[in-house]
């Protein structure tokens, strides 16, 4: 215990006149004990826009592809942004062709797999894997400053309450500040949760400092008081995000529950990046199959030239079997052809679309931009 004390934060209590304790300072001191711990020994007092501006990116994407600073009065909207779950939790009752609902497991695992870890700063993308890697999201910083979440994540419940309802014919409810934190707060545990079952080993840690995942003062010991104290929360699966119920999720079956059920036609994460790229996928596999059938063609060409010719039943079963095959090429072939007509419409109707929005975008800032003819691929 007396170790774990050192993880809580000191609280600089400032002299004044006493006052008794309002429901906005109750749901303040919630929101403190949410993250109970601190990397390094300081006190907790009141963060200015420039210390927490070093945890936050330093752009981000708004509107039609446009970069804008994060500023401390969108620090919710971007954090809230950073935590985004809403693609898998579309899908979340499929959720178990994809992965198992276990815990990932560690790194050194994944190196015995031969995994590659590629650092991905997209949460929907945590724990995705596929074609020889994993994606991970490093461990944000910000989970282990009690300040940041006491001074940035305020409840703005009183002022909402002062505003008049909304009317029912509203499209997009307004989503209150708790509500807001709560769910940040949930996903932010179950990134935590992820690392738990990621770092179990002393080699585990040293993997993930290695590779990015984890901030280099997040020391061994530190990282051991902080799995404890979370271990030893009666109500850790009722205080993470229901993704996280789940560890590692295989990205073909993702594609292709997104491909078939949910948005057909289109996949969780493309993986094509050119269209080459799909021509050898899809063609390297036929051309494979297919090598199967022509070791049998030929099997039976063999039989037709020895005394089983006579046989009327083998005969007719290999007919059939070469006109299967013929046809079954063509068949395939035109498939992938078709499939590329369609991926390649879909591409270029959504870079038209979205070219026809940036110059429209760009125009207001004076600069005219001149058209693409040949669309991405994804």
């Amino acid at each position: 215990m007396a170790e774990l004390d050192q993880l809580l934060p000191t609280r600089t209590v400032e002299a004044g006149p006493s006052r008794p304790a309002s429901a906005a300072d109750h749901t303040q001191s919630l929101d403190e004990a949410s993250f109970p711990w601190v990397i390094e020994d300081k006190p907790v007092g009141r963060i200015q826009s420039e210390d927490f501006a070093s945890l936050l990116p330093a752009s981000r994407r708004v509107g039609d592809g446009d970069l804008a600073s994060p500023h401390p009065s969108t620090v919710l909207e971007v954090l809230d942004k950073a935590v985004q779950l809403d693609r898998l939790h579309t899908v979340h009752r499929d959720l178990w062709l994809a992965g198992r609902p276990m815990p990932p497991r560690p790194l050194y695992v994944q190196k015995i797999l031969n995994r590659d870890i590629f650092i991905t700063e997209d949460l929907d993308m945590h724990l995705v894997w596929g074609n020889g890697r994993i994606y991970l999201k490093p461990l944000p910083r910000f989970l282990f400053e009690p300040c940041f979440w006491k001074e940035v994540w305020q409840c703005s419940c009183k002022s909402l309450q002062s505003q008049p309802p909304e009317p029912p014919s509203s499209k997009k409810p307004q989503l209150c500040g708790c509500k807001l934190l709560a769910r940040c707060r949930d996903r932010a545990r179950g990134v935590l949760f992820s690392y738990i079952g990621l770092v179990s080993n002393k080699s585990d840690h040293d993997i993930a400092i290695e590779s990015k995942l984890f901030p280099e003062i997040l020391t061994w010991s530190k990282w051991q008081r902080v799995v404890a104290h979370m271990l030893n929360d009666p109500e850790l699966y009722t205080s993470i995000d229901r993704r996280f119920l789940y560890g590692e999720l295989r990205l073909s079956r993702l594609n292709k529950v997104y491909f078939y059920w949910h948005t057909p036609g289109k996949q969780y994460k493309s993986q094509w990046n050119q269209y080459s790229s799909f021509f050898d996928d899809n063609l390297a596999f036929i051309g494979g199959t297919f090598a199967y059938f022509v070791i049998i063609l030929t099997a039976m060409q063999v039989g037709l030239g020895t005394a089983v010719k006579g046989n009327a039943a083998f005969m007719s079963i290999s007919n059939g079997f070469a006109i299967f095959v013929i046809f079954g090429l063509i068949g395939a072939l035109g498939l992938v052809m078709i499939a590329f007509l369609y991926l390649f419409a879909n591409n270029w109707v959504a870079t038209k679309i979205f070219e026809w929005k940036r110059k429209k975008e760009l125009k207001t800032h004076g600069v005219t931009l001149q058209g693409s003819k040949i669309p991405p691929v994804c």
